[in-house]
């Protein structure tokens, strides 16, 4: 007997056959390579399928190269009133979208919404930045020669993140296709189950046959070698944050002038949100000394009131925690607030795990691993605050009252690209840069 989800995603989000869906999106894998997606709270096999091999994956680029010249002929306003019809078409599927993102990838209630909305604000502010800029709306003079056409790639990858599977998706694949670039998006097997969604809804809008495709394995990563090879561009996105490579992490920071109760609030959002596994997660948060005492009572206050739901999906993604924790607490790592002990057992939705970094600070550690995990790193100098800076990923969170201008010239140099004020860092890169790097 099929599963619900099975026959939600059937009848109101492909709106087609299974088979045809997936050939549709250029997966004609041999049912050989079929996996099952189990889901992750009910434990039941929903559907199966097929895993890409490389062939499947060069045919795939083929055909969206083929496909390139009608779609890159079209005009602008063509691709742009495709991407209104593609929000409108998205909008009638909210409720079935909502049930798939929550069992197959492992989403609580709370974050599969915030999903679906950061879906509708994707789609909004690409589309606007897709129209063409002022200077170019002006008629050319009568006799003068049309301006020469901006060279472009024909063919686009992006990449799926797990944690937020359709606004990745969407940041990775529109701003091409608005540019007239058709894309091949590469997807682990179970993300692949909302991406074939959304892929069914823009073919539904209008979309070409083969302007965008799919590449689907067990670990997209084992794809991308043979996709870098064959197409012509990667699309820019917010980071390509791998955690099997163990990315260096994000970084909060509370300043000796920052609003302890902003900054814990924000640390919730940032390190415990999604368990922990968006692109933009901040699992290290750095707090001033004169500031550790109220910051560590708001961060109870909140850590109380915070209900986990989202779960991990991956049996070694809870066995990396476990491990993490048991070696940062043989470290000197002390165990903060309440919750389940850290480093017992493999719940299906971990309560989060807030330590405060031995002396000798973070540098003793590994990277935490993907999971609602909170490492505190107390600092009393704002320089020793900005070499961990150095040493971190692109998201960089800031509370303070010192004025931007007054600190814009010591950010220069870090890793991150994407700083925030008094505020938790945000997932996503600006539509205008993705546009420009794309070739408009």
């Amino acid at each position: 007997m099929p599963s619900p989800v099975t026959d939600v995603l059937v009848r109101d989000l492909l709106g087609a056959p299974l088979r045809h869906a997936l050939v549709a999106s250029g997966l004609t894998g041999h049912p050989d390579d079929y996996l099952p997606v189990i889901g992750i709270f009910s434990r039941r096999s929903l559907l199966s399928l097929p895993l890409s091999s490389p062939d499947e994956v060069r045919a795939a680029v083929a055909g969206a190269r083929e496909a390139a010249r009608t779609w890159g002929a079209l005009r602008d306003t063509q691709r742009t009133r495709w991407s209104c019809r593609l929000q409108r078409t998205l909008a009638v599927r909210h409720a079935a979208l909502l049930t798939v993102l929550q069992d197959v990838s492992g989403l609580g209630p709370a974050d599969a919404e915030a999903e679906l909305r950061g879906v509708r604000r994707t789609l909004l502010r690409h589309t606007v930045a897709a129209g063409p800029p002022r200077a170019l709306r002006r008629r050319p003079r009568s006799g003068s020669p049309p301006p020469p056409a901006p060279r472009r790639p024909a063919v686009a990858m992006s990449h799926v993140d797990g944690a937020r599977p359709l606004v990745s998706l969407l940041e990775g694949a529109l701003p091409a296709l608005l540019a007239g670039v058709t894309v091949v998006s590469e997807t682990d097997h179970r993300t692949s189950v909302p991406t074939l969604a959304v892929l069914a809804a823009a073919r539904e809008a209008g979309l070409p046959h083969g302007c965008w495709a799919l590449a689907v394995d067990r670990q997209a990563a084992d794809l991308r070698c043979v996709l870098a090879e064959h197409t012509d561009r990667v699309s820019p996105q917010c980071c390509a944050w791998d955690p099997w490579r163990r990315s260096p992490p994000g970084l909060l920071v509370l300043r000796h002038d920052g609003d302890a109760r902003s900054a814990a609030r924000a640390t919730i959002r940032s390190c415990f949100a999604r368990a922990g596994r968006r692109c933009a997660a901040t699992p290290l948060v750095a707090v001033h000394e004169v500031r550790l005492a109220a910051f560590l009572e708001h961060l109870a206050r909140e850590t109380a009131r915070f209900r986990p739901a989202t779960a991990l999906p991956h049996h070694q993604w809870r066995a990396r925690l476990h491990a993490w924790t048991d070696a940062a607490l043989d470290a000197g790592a002390q165990p903060v607030g309440s919750g389940t002990p850290p480093g017992r057992g493999f719940p299906l939705v971990p309560d989060p795990i807030v330590l405060m970094a031995p002396p000798l600070g973070a540098e003793a550690l590994p990277w935490p691993p993907v999971g609602p995990v909170a490492l505190l790193v107390r600092f009393s100098a704002w320089a020793e605050a900005l070499d961990l800076a150095r040493r971190t990923g692109p998201h960089l969170g800031v509370f303070t009252r010192t004025r931007l201008a007054q600190l814009a010239p010591q950010f220069a140099g870090l890793a991150a690209t994407r700083i925030q004020l008094n505020a938790a860092p945000e997932a996503g890169l600006p539509p205008h840069q993705a546009h420009a790097a794309i070739g408009r």
